[in-house]
Formats: structure tokens, sequence, C-alpha cells
């Protein structure tokens, strides 16, 4: 079992849903199937980070429809007014949200790809690094066969795992594959715990991913627009990581048509021209 699985409890409910979608119902159709968030850890860690991914993102899900809900009951705009007013929404709140909600979760993603390929083997003493040179020279030293009964046979005993995964494959005469594979093993047997801890920790990942990717699914289809549009939207809103929305829009300068740089200043509720770090800050993005 995952070691960061939460009992549910009438006390302590999962967080979240089964579904995402705008149905009320579970059976009926267009929902997407997420599950609930089963998980929790101490404030601050990756686990936390993630279940706040997790509701966040749900949380935009639920505050677009409802501003679409709110928009339509005004019956003040036609379908397209509608899908204009939630698309500048997604633009300053909704998909910027999402961004740095995915951002998040890559950060936790690259954390645990660098902790994996930081685990090493021991390095072997000097009597040990003789007896295991010894031991790859048998292995050369054998047919096809022979290696292969004399691994069946071998494969567990530390010495001669040690000997294997302590050098190249052409030096124990394996394929490239099983060396690999005897090179997990030995890092599983040193480094069990943390293997395994990264192992749950990647599960929690998936289920904060698998939410953020259905979310903004959800927001082009709650929008109303169509899959090029929402890429143009999304393009600008998720720029900078969903720290600035950003768009190019043409003016007119002496008469003349002229690309200016905007971003929307979130505490000024406005959009207002770019300065030059923030337009370099948006490009690298």
């Amino acid at each position: 079992m995952n070691r960061f699985y939460k009992p549910r409890d009438s006390k302590h409910p999962w967080p979240g849903r089964t579904y995402i979608g705008p149905a009320s119902t579970d059976s009926e159709k267009g929902r997407r199937r997420i599950g609930p968030f089963a998980f929790d850890g101490p404030e601050d860690s990756p686990v936390a980070k993630l279940k706040k991914v997790y509701i966040d993102s749900l949380a935009v899900v639920d505050g677009l429809r409802g501003k679409r809900e709110e928009t339509e009951a005004t019956r003040r705009f036609t379908p397209l007014g509608v899908t204009e007013a939630l698309g500048e929404v997604a633009l300053t709140d909704s998909l910027p949200a999402l961004r740095r909600a995915r951002t998040v979760v890559e950060k936790v993603k690259a954390d645990i790809a660098a902790k994996a390929a930081s685990l090493t083997l021991p390095k072997p003493s000097d009597e040990e690094r003789k007896e295991q040179e010894e031991i790859r020279s048998a292995m050369r030293a054998m047919n096809p066969g022979q290696r292969e009964e004399f691994l069946k046979a071998n494969r567990q005993t530390p010495a001669v795992a040690a000997a294997i995964a302590g050098a190249i494959p052409a030096l124990s005469g394996l394929h490239p594959s099983v060396h690999k594979a005897i090179v997990n093993e030995q890092l599983e047997r040193h480094h069990g715990e943390t293997i395994g801890e990264l192992r749950d920790l990647d599960e929690v990942v998936v289920t904060a991913e698998r939410v953020v990717t259905a979310a903004r699914d959800e927001l082009r289809e709650t929008i109303g627009c169509e899959r090029g549009i929402f890429d143009q939207i999304a393009k600008a809103a998720e720029a900078n990581n969903g720290e600035l929305p950003f768009r190019v829009e043409t003016q007119l300068h002496d008469g003349k048509p002229v690309d200016v740089c905007r971003v929307y200043d979130f505490e000024a509720r406005r959009w207002r021209d770019a300065k030059p770090e923030e337009i370099k800050s948006s490009v690298a993005a």
C-alpha cells in the first residue's frame, strides 16, 4: 500500500470527487473520471503541495462553470458573448492558475527524477574490488550457456551481483538489458526505502497531474470555443508559467500598425504595456 495513503472515514473524507464535468450524477455522459485524492502528508511536503494542486484545479473548473451560469442568467449575452466573457476570465484567471498548478507538479516530478538519479552503489574496498574483477573475468571466459546457468545460480549472491553491477556489461559478458536489471536490483537492495518512497510519491503525482489535465480540458468546454481559439487564449494565459498573462496587440502609432506586448496586471485588474524584462521573461517561457 502507498505509504502516503490516508484511510477515509466520516471525520476525514477524501477531498475531491470521482468525476470532473458538468453532469449532476456519476452515471451521466460527458464526465472525465479523476478519482478523489486519497493521500496526505505534512504541511509543505510534496504530498501536501500536490493535494493543494488537486483541490485548486477543481476549484478553477467550478469557478469558471459558476461564472458561465451567472453570465447566462443575466440573459444579456448571445452565446458568442458568453464565450467571449468566459474567455477573458480564463485568460486572466483560470488558465494562469492551472498553469501554476502544473508548475508545482512538474517541480515535484523533477525532484523525484533528481533524487532517483542521485542514488549510487557503494564503492568496494580494495579487497572487494579484486574479488569482483575475478568474478567478471570468470564470467567472460564462460560460453553463453554456462554464463546463463551461472547467473541463475548466483544472481542473488551479494558478491556476484555487486561484481556485475560495478562495471560495464561487457566486462561480465552480459546483455545490457540483463546488466541494467541487476543494477536496479542492487540499487533496490541498498536504497529500497528511498526508492519505495519515490515510487509512492510518483503515484501521488499521477493523481494530481490527471486532474490538472482534465481541468484544462473542462475549461475549454465550459468556455464553448474550438480548440484553435482556446490554444491561442492558453498561450497568452500560460506564459511565464501562468505568473503573467501575456499577449501581443496590434495598435496604430502615427497611423502605422505596431505590435505591442501587453500583460495583465492582477492587482489593477487591467491590461497594460509590458516592461522589457517582462517581455524577455515571457518569450523565454
